[in-house]
């Protein structure tokens, strides 16, 4: 038997082997060691950041402006290591240079919107911010995420640019909102109530012209389609107004005992659909969207009732004044108890505002309380709108939360003593009295004697004392002989205009036999008032408080909510002058997009010179002239016409704050605006001159 001979490893390649497995422990352990810092510095940087989110979200909602990373409580060697991983924070923006913190608020709402696109992102319950949506997992609630410690309301405050608040424990998305209104916008501005429908052509030529940017048709259509708590229709490349949801979506929201049919102004101004204000919900006013829906009620009407309702109109517009059966006689008597109620409180701020207006609620409660005529807000307006047509002047004013308030005009012809001749000329007969004691020739020189619009010697003179006179009285500046205008026998109002020896012009008025009327005496100085009556304590109307109010703040104009169906209504657009109106006759739309044009180019004038729109009173309020350019205008030594702007105020803020806005309501021609503006003061821009 042959012995096999055993073979041994060579050592030397036992050893190689034994050293690579060292080698690779002392690898597995350095990597571990490596692995754990790693751990710890992930940990430390995480705890890093909480307490820096903390103090952050701290400091932010006190303040609101960026924070800077000094003015957070942390070790020296932890700031650097913060500074260099808080880039890794998405929803902050850090500026290396200032080192100033703040929110990424472009993120933080794109990140909204995509959590909430697919609820109702204008009806978010609170609860559900605050659950697990966050995070690359989403496994993250509201608090852990953004690392903050205050309550859950006091973060959506700090974002009322992201968030707004609906309701006690809802909220809605700002970006969605404000682009559903923007969509309101683009489709209004340019809608015929005749046609019911907007080219989604001239809608994107629109949105060209005013924010200089190209829509396409598809995308333009797809955030029409996309646009939530939609009352519009898209067939093929046209919008249509959808009046049928509309009707039903409001019959939702309408006491039981009213109809759709029957909708009056303060039933649907105070209705909230969804959460929304009902001017918030349609982005129209609410007596537009009231005019819409009765206007399509006539149209869907049979001809055979058109001819027959012509007929009856035909048969009886003599004797019928308005749908509610009102006699001229009535007429009279509501306004004569409008009139004494107003004259009656007209110390009583808490009723008459210090321009004289009074909201149709205080009307309907005080002033009508045992009136079965009126039974509703809107009775008052029909009444009011039925005594324009017989020569009685309103002011009216709606604002932002839909309540109107309405102001009665020429007060000096409502108490002056006029004989019956007069009655119907009140203007004329104030223009003949100047002229009898030859007020003009006492003041100092002025154009009074120019080309008045209605002919009168001295028009512009008599229109500047029936409307200061509604100023002063409403404004408190009258000098009684007794503690009340009710019981006051001698009425003096300072007239704001001055005599050539530099002497206040005052006006006085005398109690005559007959109850609450006065008689225009005479126009008197400083040293023939009647004694008992010192010139230092009647006061002239001061419409400013302080000089800034005499400037138009640009940036609060919005152009957006100009009354271009107001304007170009026949007899406004004929305040063009001849050469334009022939150049835009049958062209509503080309016209329109001029005229925003021609105000935009006009406020930017106005930024370089902040004389160039004139302040005026409009029915006792402040409010601006623009004037207008255009290239096309024979005339260019003064405007083509002015628009006047009134300010409106916001509905009132959640938060409790109010803010306005200025609406460019009319136009007016150079002369018509020359005697708004000499309410406040003789004007001295060279046109008004002219």
């Amino acid at each position: 038997m042959i012995r096999q001979k055993t073979e041994y490893p060579d050592l030397g390649i036992l050893d190689a082997t034994l050293e690579k497995l060292n080698n690779h422990k002392k690898e597995i352990k350095r990597i571990s060691h490596k692995s754990n810092q790693s751990r710890q510095l992930e940990r430390k940087i995480y705890a890093l950041k909480e307490t820096f989110l903390q103090q952050f979200w701290d400091k932010y909602s006190k303040i609101r402006q960026p924070v800077k990373l000094l003015e957070i409580k942390l070790e020296e060697q932890d700031r650097k290591l913060l500074t260099a991983h808080i880039k890794d924070i998405q929803f902050l923006i850090f500026d290396k240079k200032k080192e100033e913190v703040q929110p990424h608020n472009s993120f933080i709402s794109n990140m909204f919107y995509r959590i909430f696109k697919e609820k109702d992102p204008l009806l978010i319950p609170a609860p559900v911010i605050g659950e697990k949506h966050y995070g690359t997992n989403k496994d993250q609630n509201l608090k852990t995420y953004f690392g903050f410690q205050c309550q859950q309301k006091t973060f959506l405050q700090i974002f009322d640019d992201i968030f707004m608040q609906r309701t006690n424990d809802s909220y809605m998305l700002r970006l969605v909102f404000e682009k559903r209104a923007r969509l309101l916008e683009y489709f209004w501005a340019g809608f015929n109530k005749d046609s019911n429908f907007r080219e989604l052509a001239e809608i994107a030529k629109y949105i060209t012209k005013k924010e200089k940017k190209t829509k396409a048709l598809s995308d333009l259509k797809n955030e029409y389609d996309d646009m939530p708590y939609s009352f519009l229709k898209i067939e093929q490349l046209r919008i249509y107004l959808d009046i049928e949801k509309i009707k039903e979506e409001i019959s939702k929201y309408i006491p039981k005992d009213r109809s759709i049919e029957n909708l009056d102004l303060d039933t649907l101004s105070k209705i909230t659909i969804n959460g929304l204000g009902i001017e918030e919900y349609f982005g129209i006013q609410v007596a537009h969207l009231l005019k819409i829906i009765k206007i399509n009620k006539e149209t869907k009407k049979t001809q055979k009732e058109q001819s027959s309702k012509k007929s009856i109109k035909q048969n009886t517009q003599d004797h019928q004044i308005e749908p509610k059966n009102l006699t001229k006689n009535d007429i009279f008597e509501l306004n004569m108890k409008i009139k004494d109620f107003i004259l009656d409180n007209i110390g009583n701020k808490n009723i008459i505002g210090d321009t004289g207006y009074v909201s149709l609620e205080t009307l309907k409660e005080e002033c009508f309380k045992n009136d079965s005529r009126i039974t509703a807000l809107q009775d008052i307006m029909e009444v009011i709108e039925a005594a324009k047509k017989e020569g009685y002047r309103y002011g009216e004013k709606t604002d932002d939360d839909a309540k109107v308030y309405i102001r009665l005009s020429n007060i000096l012809f409502f108490i002056i003593d006029l004989k019956e001749i007069w009655r119907k000329k009140p203007l004329q007969w104030l223009s003949k009295f100047i002229s009898h004691y030859k007020i003009a020739d006492h003041l100092l020189e002025e154009s009074w004697d120019k080309e008045d619009k209605d002919g009168l010697t001295n028009g512009i003179l008599s229109r500047y004392i029936k409307e200061y006179f509604d100023c002063a009285i409403y404004g408190g500046y009258l000098e009684y002989d007794s503690k009340s205008f009710a019981d006051a026998k001698t009425i003096i109002f300072n007239t704001g205009l001055i005599t050539e020896k530099s002497q206040d012009v005052f006006l006085i008025l005398k109690r005559t036999s007959t109850d609450k009327l006065f008689a225009l005496k005479q126009f008197v100085d400083d040293v023939h008032l009647p004694d008992g009556f010192m010139a230092r304590d009647i006061c002239h109307v001061k419409f400013f408080s302080v000089i800034n109010d005499a400037i138009l703040p640009t940036k609060l104009v919005e152009l957006g909510k100009t009354d271009y169906e107001h304007i170009l209504e026949e007899k406004r657009f004929e305040r063009f002058p001849i050469e334009i109106q022939e150049l835009y006759k049958g062209r509503n739309y080309d016209f329109e997009n001029r005229l925003r044009q021609e105000i935009e180019l006009s406020l930017a004038k106005c930024e370089r010179d902040c004389r160039f729109a004139i302040p005026q009173i409009y029915f006792g309020e402040t409010a601006f002239l623009l004037p207008i350019y255009f290239n096309e205008q024979k005339d260019k030594s003064k405007p083509a016409v002015l628009c006047a702007m009134t300010k409106i105020k916001k509905r009132k803020k959640r938060n409790g704050g109010e803010e306005y806005y200025y609406k460019i309501r009319t136009v007016l021609t150079p002369q018509m605006a020359y005697d708004n503006a000499r309410l406040i003061t003789k004007p001295d821009s060279s046109w008004l001159k002219s």
